[in-house]
């Protein structure tokens, strides 16, 4: 038998949004006396599970990744979360920014940006349905990513957005996101609710209900500043 290719797993994730193991608080614990947090357990642990869970969702796309890299980029954003880096400010890692990029580029906003561009090549595929909504789709080839567009031909507005990529359980499928609920903002008219679904099965963190949007408003630079105390933010 000729093997193309091996896989190796090696057991098992040290962490669960529900609990951790008695070896594993150990550990964490001890990474954070480490880089000289003086929180309490209970807030240590809120910013892992928040390290742990945006590191996931910028490992998703990619085809394979070690739990070692995951598990190691989640401990660096715990630190980072509570202004603390033991060997001086930290850059992001250059497979996270990637995937961060990436994640922008998906945006509609962004794709509608990149229509200038010499390789942009849009084709009308016909008529789809964005919920009870009939929609002209479009298909537009973006960082080697298929993206279809379900656009209202009355309004011309931007309803549904799909394309392939990995979902919350890790596997690839088509995610479809669906705009509505659109107001006017300073002249613009932009979509307040974003609900997805992968697979056909509603997908809430990536689903998301706007209350507010600014368009060009003053950013405080205060936000920018690495904090002076050790409660995460």
């Amino acid at each position: 038998m000729r093997a193309r290719a091996v896989l190796f797993d090696f057991g098992g994730t040290l962490y669960d949004y529900a609990s951790l193991q008695p070896g594993d608080r150990e550990c964490l614990l001890a990474l954070a006396r480490w880089a000289g947090i003086t929180a309490d357990e209970a807030e240590i642990r809120r910013a892992y599970r928040a390290a742990l869970r945006r590191v996931f969702y910028a490992y998703l796309p990619r085809r394979y990744y070690l739990h070692r890299d995951l598990f190691r980029d989640a401990a660096a954003g715990m630190v980072e979360a509570f202004g603390v880096a033991p060997n001086g400010v930290q850059p992001v890692r250059e497979a996270v920014r990637i995937e961060q990029e990436k994640e922008i580029r998906r945006r509609p906003l962004s794709i509608l940006r990149a229509r200038k561009g010499a390789n942009f090549k849009p084709v009308a595929i016909g008529g789809g349905k964005a919920g009870a909504t009939a929609v002209e789709q479009v298909v537009v080839e973006l960082d080697e990513t298929a993206y279809t567009l379900g656009i209202d031909p009355a309004t011309g507005r931007i309803l549904s957005l799909s394309y392939q990529r990995r979902g919350p359980e890790g596997t690839v499928g088509q995610l479809v996101q669906e705009f509505s609920d659109f107001r006017a903002v300073d002249g613009s008219t932009l979509p307040f609710k974003i609900t997805a679904s992968f697979n056909g099965q509603p997908w809430k963190e990536q689903s998301s209900t706007i209350e507010a949007i600014t368009i060009n408003g003053k950013v405080d630079q205060a936000l920018f500043e690495r904090p002076q105390t050790n409660k995460p933010h």
